[in-house]
């Protein structure tokens, strides 16, 4: 990002990146705010957003899905917010990824678990898995491309679709247990790096 400094961007470190629906690109800089590119290598500060952390493209919701870790969530399309929740709609803190699903659905990554938001609901509801309850900060969360989505987790790999859940781990062929990035590549392929 040092190359982008003249373009908008101050100095500083990139939590977290998207592309919306115009294939604009979308920068989390945490305490130094959101940056959305304007123009190519043009950025501008969007207003309004205290220290965005976790930012991904949420077409079915109809905009950006951006997230703080203190435990705030709002959707944006444009300058301008279309949604928000907080703690008093179940919304976690410590929040580590969040993605959204080919229904429409928000998951949430948090260092305490996995939250999901179905849609026309404003509640987050924990999503139970012993898998899921440890790993810290070291985890992601990725689309699958068809729908679903990956969880990257200290006891394997997790895919959920819709509310289906499938666990893989050495017993399905993975060469360690801990998973702490998962990516799913333009060609499908899924992609994992291990603790």
């Amino acid at each position: 990002l040092a190359s982008l400094e003249g373009g908008g961007l101050p100095r500083a470190s990139a939590y977290s990146m998207a592309w919306d629906e115009r294939g604009k690109a979308w920068i989390a800089l945490g305490s130094q705010g959101l940056y959305r590119e304007a123009g190519p290598g043009s950025f501008v500060k969007v207003p309004r957003f205290p220290s965005p952390y976790v930012i991904a493209s949420a077409p079915k919701n109809r905009g950006m899905l951006l997230v703080s870790d203190s435990g705030h969530a709002e959707i944006w399309k444009e300058d301008r917010t279309v949604a928000t929740w907080d703690a008093k709609e179940g919304m976690p803190s410590f929040v580590v990824d969040a993605q959204e699903d080919g229904d429409g659905r928000i998951w949430i990554l948090s260092r305490q678990g996995l939250w999901y938001k179905d849609p026309g609901k404003d509640v987050f509801t924990s999503f139970s898995h012993p898998a899921l309850n440890s790993g810290g900060d070291r985890r992601n969360l990725a689309k699958d491309g068809r729908g679903g989505i990956w969880v990257a987790t200290v006891r394997g790999l997790m895919h959920i679709y819709g509310m289906r859940w499938t666990l893989l781990t050495e017993g399905e062929g993975m060469p360690t247990r801990a998973a702490g990035q998962v990516l799913v590549d333009s060609e499908g392929s899924l992609w994992y790096s291990g603790n």
